[in-house]
C-alpha cells in the first residue's frame, strides 16, 4: 500500500478511533 506518510497518520487515527468504539 503506497501512501504518504501523513496520510498514514490520518488513517492510523481513524483506524485506531474505530477499534476503540468496535471493542466497547
Amino acid at each position: 500500500m503506497i501512501c504518504i506518510y501523513r496520510q498514514c497518520n490520518f488513517y492510523r487515527e481513524i483506524i485506531a478511533v474505530k477499534y476503540k468504539k468496535l471493542r466497547e
